[in-house]
């Protein structure tokens, strides 16, 4: 797994992700997007999407690595969390389409203040 990015980490939040950030699962010669925080951010924000220092950026993090498919390749279940909200997601290999490593087969949402 690693981040993408072509811009600078927010000079406000120097733990925070660029905007343009994209999480990669690279197994061999593939390499799956796994979540693009642009796109993420568009479908929260809409056309309207504040500026990176107006607004509290998510955060990724691996949760658990393995195989619980128990199909010999990486299953993964991701953290996502960010303004007034926090994902669960789980990645299966065995879900996975043509040309996928892994493909989402459940999230779990909270949102709130």
């Amino acid at each position: 797994l690693k981040v993408v990015s072509q811009r600078p980490r927010p000079k406000s939040c120097e733990s925070c992700l660029p905007v343009d950030a994209r999480l990669l699962l690279n197994i061999g010669a593939s390499t799956q997007v796994i979540f693009d925080l642009g796109a993420h951010l568009k479908k929260v924000w809409g056309q309207e999407m504040p500026s990176e220092d107006e607004i509290e950026m998510p955060e990724w993090s691996l949760l658990w690595a393995g195989d619980v498919d128990a199909d010999g390749k990486l299953d993964l279940y991701l953290g996502v969390t960010g303004e007034n909200m926090e994902e669960h997601l789980l990645l299966l290999s065995s879900a996975a389409r043509p040309k996928q490593l892994v493909r989402e087969i459940a999230r779990f949402t909270i949102t709130g203040c």
